[in-house]
């Protein structure tokens, strides 16, 4: 448990530094990749996502709606239940457990 809660204000001392603004500010300025977007002219769902998630960790949730509100949404509510230990961050990031390795024999 205090490992967990280690990692967690590591990543949150990460992600809340001036960093995270500034590079959700300069991807702003740069060519989107999305191929729906090349390729129609209209934005997808999902553009302007990593912007979002990015102000929304520097804490400006203000320019994190503008970029993307349903990725905003989405990010506030796995958020909360995050924190409200409904949904375990090791099964968002993927981490799964070590095999068992007695399991194999009788």
């Amino acid at each position: 448990m205090r490992a967990d809660r280690t990692f967690a204000a590591a990543l949150a001392a990460a992600l809340a530094s001036p960093v995270t603004s500034r590079l959700a500010d300069h991807l702003a300025t740069q060519p989107s990749l999305c191929p729906v977007l090349a390729v129609t002219g209209l934005p997808c769902p999902s553009c302007g996502g990593t912007r979002a998630v990015l102000h929304l960790a520097a804490g400006d949730v203000g320019a994190a709606v503008a970029s993307n509100p349903g990725v905003t949404l989405l990010a506030l509510v796995v958020g909360a239940l995050i924190a409200a230990g409904i949904l375990p961050w090791r099964e968002i990031l993927g981490v799964a457990k070590p095999p068992d390795p007695m399991a194999h024999f009788p």
